[in-house]
């Protein structure tokens, strides 16, 4: 493709100098006069190579014929002439002519170098004809290019230059610079890479051509060469990955570069496909890529500038498991107790009919599947030689429990009732149909029926006063994942937090807090856990509790979770009478539990 313009000029050719309106141009008193007549300027930026030539990433559009310079030369007289316009028709003395045209200055620069001249005869009474007066570039053309691996190496401060041993002009990457022909040049790329060190690079044409256009390649120099270690199948977690970083003995040939640097400042990268890649960051002394799927496989590369591990690695995301039956909705009934005594015996009337009446009390209660309790030590109703509600009590139960307690007739006055206790009433749940209770209880496998109460009832209040001098032991109420053979469950992930919801009633001591832990095991190994205390909150509130591992490549094999009513070292609780007729203490209300991963 060429670029140029034509200026095509006609003219009636007059066959003699008669009316002529042209002014004599250069003269010099001769014998005679003559006529010129050009027909035709091109101008043209067309280099050897075809190329279009750029500058600021356009294309360099060749200059109109009237923006070039033209000087007319008298061969004989020497006399020369710049001419006001663009030569088209003029008359002329007899003699030998020169006409040159130009644009620019032959030097280095943005502006190209465009030259041309012809030699002509005016003989007398005569027209000569130019049909074409051809400018072209008269110097060479350089185009520095700075490959993009070598721009990937470094800050964007750098700089590129453009010498001739004698002048330097600063250059653009990618375009195109006017040189003198028939020199000597040196590109030089200088520039501070990512890892901090100042590099040169230099490259060189001798003797430049006019019209050619040279494309300098500054290269990059020889990366180095190094693999990413094997990566051990527990650094994936179900959200992020941990990469083991590369050492001496990965880096097998450095090229120059410091082996120390190399592992100071490789980076580390993940991709699902191998063509987009995430970069990790450094947190905690650990390389890990965050924010990823989970139950996906991702390729793992190390990365020093350009140079990337001769290898990847893969490894496959856990999946993201949630708390097993987290929110309590799926219950298996674990306590039936029918017509057990419900507080102490008590009288009626003076009547002999009247003399021992007893409550008795029937109470249903279902556990979470998955989960268990301490209600087989402190509601066990099978071992307690006095069946008693003050003895055997259950410290955890679901929020629909069922609980009735039957008052006797009287034979004489009548009455009687059957009722739920107010504790079991109108329990709350944070979502659902079913919320767990977790309570400090008093129990006793042997414990002693309070007296006799002897003071007349009315019908309202059938039930016994008097509470049992000793009740032999006092406990925090659990629960927790697993069984009473087992504590926790199978689990194979690895969550950052447990996420819940919890009421929690210190109605004995103000000081008294909730406890809920969570481990990740591996094997016998505790690889992660985490605490928290829950203080008193009257109605749902938000609770969250960080895991904190200790160990990244260890993977989980198990889970416990496990609420506690009191972190206090001696439990306390109240005696409680009317229809309750039962010791327990503060009381922790948990619902909706949940995983966070990250």
């Amino acid at each position: 493709m060429r670029f140029f313009k034509y200026i095509f000029i006609t003219f009636a050719l007059l066959f003699s100098l008669v009316g002529c309106q042209k002014e004599n141009v250069l003269t010099p008193g001769g014998e005679g006069k003559g006529r010129l007549i050009i027909s035709g300027i091109t101008v043209d930026v067309t280099t050897t190579d075809g190329m279009p030539t750029t500058r600021a990433n356009e294309t360099f559009i060749a200059p109109e014929a009237s923006a070039l310079t033209y000087t007319l030369i008298n061969k004989e007289t020497f006399i020369e002439q710049t001419l006001a316009e663009v030569p088209n028709e003029l008359v002329l003395d007899c003699g030998n002519y020169t006409l040159k045209a130009k644009y620019g200055e032959n030097e280095m620069g943005a502006t190209p170098y465009l030259y041309a001249e012809k030699d002509f005869t005016i003989n007398l009474h005569e027209t000569t004809q130019l049909g074409d007066f051809s400018i072209g570039l008269a110097c060479a053309i350089i185009r520095p290019n700075v490959t993009a691996d070598l721009l990937a190496q470094y800050k964007e401060d750098y700089a590129l230059s453009l010498t001739d041993g004698t002048n330097t002009i600063a250059v653009t990457n990618g375009e195109d610079y006017f040189v003198p022909a028939g020199k000597s040049y040196t590109l030089n790329f200088s520039g501070t890479n990512q890892i901090g060190e100042s590099k040169n690079f230099t490259t060189a044409i001798n003797n430049a051509a006019i019209r050619t256009r040279y494309i300098l390649n500054c290269t990059s120099a020889p990366l180095p060469v190094f693999t990413l270690p094997e990566q051990n199948e527990g650094n994936a977690w179900c959200k992020r990955i941990y990469i083991t970083p590369i050492t001496a003995d990965n880096v097998s040939n450095a090229n120059g570069v410091s082996v120390d640097k190399i592992i100071e400042k490789a980076v580390y990268e993940v991709s699902i496909d191998g063509n987009s890649w995430q970069e990790a960051i450094k947190e905690d002394g650990h390389w890990v890529a965050k924010g990823l799927s989970p139950v996906t496989n991702y390729k793992i590369r190390a990365r020093f500038g350009t140079a990337i591990s001769s290898n990847t690695e893969q490894l496959t995301t856990e999946k993201e498991e949630g708390v097993p039956n987290g929110d309590f909705e799926e219950l298996v009934e674990t306590i039936n107790i029918s017509n057990m005594n419900d507080g102490g015996p008590y009288t009626h009337t003076d009547t002999k009919w009247s003399s021992n009446f007893q409550n008795t009390t029937n109470i249903i209660i279902k556990e979470p599947i998955n989960w268990a309790s301490i209600n087989s030590i402190t509601c066990n109703y099978n071992e307690a030689v006095n069946k008693n509600s003050w003895f055997v009590i259950p410290s955890t139960f679901n929020t629909n429990i069922e609980c009735t307690v039957t008052a006797p007739k009287d034979k004489v006055v009548g009455g009687g009732w059957t009722k739920t206790p107010d504790m079991y009433n109108n329990l709350p749940v944070q979502q659902g149909n079913n919320a767990m209770v977790v309570r400090n209880v008093a129990w006793d496998l042997n414990g002693t029926n309070p007296a006799r109460d002897q003071d007349t009832k009315v019908p309202a209040d059938y039930y016994s006063n008097n509470h049992p001098s000793s009740i032999a032991n006092r406990s925090a109420g659990e629960l927790f994942l697993g069984s009473n053979d087992a504590e926790g469950t199978e689990f194979t992930s690895r969550p950052a937090t447990l996420k819940g919801y919890y009421i929690y009633k210190d109605n004995v001591d103000a000081n008294e807090s909730g406890i809920v832990a969570v481990e990740l095991l591996n094997e016998s190994t505790i690889i992660g856990n985490g605490t928290i205390t829950l203080s008193s909150q009257s109605t749902y509130k938000e609770f969250n509790v960080s895991i904190n591992y200790k160990n990244q490549q260890l993977k989980a094999t198990s889970l416990r979770i496990k609420f506690k009513s009191s972190d206090a070292s001696t439990i306390q609780t109240t005696n409680r009478g009317a229809k309750e007729q039962c010791s327990y203490g503060a009381t922790l209300f948990v619902d909706n539990l949940s995983f966070i991963y990250e």
